[in-house]
C-alpha cells in the first residue's frame, strides 16, 4: 500500500526531533527503548505513544530489524533522507561506482544498437534506463564529498579528546577505503572516463539519426546535458574531498610515526638502558671548560685598542633657556589672532603667511587644531580645486579650509 506524501511529511514535521534521535541508532533500537524515546519526545497534547508507534510503521518509517529480537530500525529510504538533511550520508565505495559505470556502458551499447537499427522505441527505453545511474552517480558523489568533509571537521575537532593514533586510524580508513580507490576509478585512463566518452558519442550519434523526431531529440539533448553535469560534478567533488582530507591525513600520519618512533625508542631504552644509545652522536651536548667565554686574543686586541684613550667631558644638558631651541606656535596666541581675524577663507594659507618662520611641522600642528574643530567652526567645499602651499622645506597640495567662526 502506498503512503500519501502529505501524511508522511506532516508526521515527519511534527516529530522531527524524534526522527533525528532515531537516526543515531545505527544498529537498531530495542522495543522498550523505542517506546521510552517516543514518550521522551512527546508533549501532553501529542497522541499516545502506542498511536505514534503505529504511525511510524504505517508510514514506513520504522521496520523490524533483521535480528528478529523485538528491535526496530529506520527504513533505508528514510535513513538516506535523514542522512542527506543532516549531512551524515552513507559513503559510497568504488565497487558501487564501478557498478554504475558498467550499467552506463551497457546502456551506451543499447543506444549504439538502436541508432544502427533506427529503432526509436529502443532509444526511448535506453534513455529512461539511463536517467537512474546518471543521477545516482552524481548524488552519491556529492554525498561522499559532504560526508568526507564532515568527517574531516569532526576529526580536527577531536584533537584534545582523542589520541593522534586513533584519529589517524579513522582518517586512514577514509583515505584508503574511499578516496584512493575512487581516484583510480576517476583516473583519465580508467574505465569510467572511457565509458563516459563512449556514452557521449552514442548520444551525439543518436541525435543525428533521430533529429526529426522532436521528443526523442529533446530526450537525447537532456541526457547529454545531464552527462556533462555529471562529469563535471563527479571530478570536482572528488578533488574537493581530497583537498579536505589529504592535509589532515598527512599531518596525522606524520604525528603517528613520530609518536610510534618515540615509543619504540623509550621501550628500547627501558630494556637495554643507556649503554647502546648513541646520545653523543645524536645530540650536541655541551661540555664545561675552565676560563673566560672569550679568547685571550680577543681581549688582548680590545685592550690594545683602548690604549691611549683619553676620556672627554659629555656635552652639557641645556637649562631650557637655549635660544637655539626650535620655536613653537603658542595655542593661546593662535586662538587670539584667529578670533580677531575670523572669518578666514583659507586657514592653511593664513598660517603659512603669519607663521612661515616656525617650520612646516609647527604649521601643520596648528592646522590640525583648526581642522579638528578645536578652535572654531570650519567648512571645506569638496568641489573647490586643490591649491599648492609653500611651507618651509615642503610644498603641500590641499583644498582650502575656511574658518567661519572662532568663539
Amino acid at each position: 500500500m502506498s503512503v500519501r506524501p502529505t501524511a508522511f511529511f506532516s508526521f515527519a514535521a511534527s516529530r522531527s526531533e524524534l526522527l533525528t534521535a532515531l537516526f543515531q541508532y545505527d544498529e537498531g533500537i530495542a522495543h522498550g527503548d523505542l517506546m521510552a524515546l517516543i514518550e521522551r519526545h512527546s508533549t501532553e497534547d501529542d497522541p499516545s505513544v502506542s498511536y505514534q508507534f503505529d504511525q511510524l510503521q504505517k508510514l514506513r518509517i520504522l521496520e523490524p530489524a533483521p535480528a528478529g529480537d523485538a528491535t526496530w530500525q529506520l527504513t533505508f529510504p528514510v535513513k538516506q533522507l535523514l542522512g542527506f538533511l543532516l549531512r551524515q550520508q552513507t559513503l559510497t565505495g568504488a565497487a558501487i561506482i564501478n557498478a554504475y559505470v558498467a550499467e552506463m556502458g551497457s546502456l551506451a551499447g543499447d543506444l549504439e544498437l538502436a541508432t544502427a537499427e533506427n529503432d526509436p522505441e529502443r532509444i526511448v527505453r535506453a534513455l529512461s534506463d539511463l536517467q537512474a545511474p546518471l543521477e545516482r552517480l552524481r548524488n552519491d558523489s556529492a554525498n561522499n564529498r559532504d560526508r568526507l568533509t564532515t568527517e574531516a571537521l569532526e576529526i580536527k575537532g577531536e584533537a584534545d579528546k582523542t589520541s593522534a593514533r586513533a584519529r589517524f586510524e579513522r582518517i586512514n580508513h577514509l583515505w584508503n577505503r574511499y578516496l584512493i580507490p575512487l581516484r583510480e576509478v576517476l583516473d583519465t585512463d580508467a574505465a569510467m572516463d572511457a565509458t563516459l566518452d563512449r556514452l557521449g558519442r552514442a548520444l551525439a550519434s543518436a541525435r543525428g539519426t533521430f533529429a526529426t523526431r522532436t521528443s526523442i531529440d529533446q530526450g537525447l539533448l537532456r541526457a547529454r546535458r545531464t552527462l556533462t553535469r555529471l562529469r563535471r560534478s563527479v571530478f570536482s567533488n572528488h578533488e574537493e574531498s581530497v583537498r579536505e582530507v589529504e592535509p589532515l591525513y598527512r599531518q596525522l600520519r606524520r604525528d603517528t610515526r613520530l609518536s610510534r618512533g618515540a615509543s619504540r625508542a623509550l621501550e628500547k631504552l627501558r630494556v637495554e638502558g643507556w649503554a647502546d644509545l648513541p646520545v653523543e652522536t645524536w645530540l650536541a651536548l655541551p661540555k664545561r671548560e675552565r676560563g673566560p667565554r672569550f679568547s685571550d686574543t680577543a681581549i688582548e686586541a680590545f685592550l690594545h685598542g683602548m690604549r691611549g684613550y683619553t676620556p672627554t667631558r659629555p656635552p652639557a644638558i641645556g637649562d631650557g633657556n637655549d635660544e637655539s631651541a626650535p620655536a613653537r606656535i603658542d595655542r593661546e596666541d593662535l586662538v587670539q589672532r584667529l578670533r580677531e581675524q575670523a572669518p578666514i577663507d583659507d586657514v592653511l594659507g593664513w598660517l603659512a603667511l603669519h607663521y612661515g618662520d616656525q617650520g612646516a611641522a609647527q604649521i601643520l600642528r596648528a592646522y590640525g587644531w583648526v581642522h579638528a574643530g578645536e578652535i572654531g567652526e570650519v567648512r571645506q567645499d569638496p568641489n573647490e580645486l586643490a591649491r599648492d602651499y609653500s611651507l618651509p622645506d615642503v610644498v603641500l597640495r590641499a583644498r582650502p579650509l575656511a574658518l567661519t567662526e572662532a568663539p
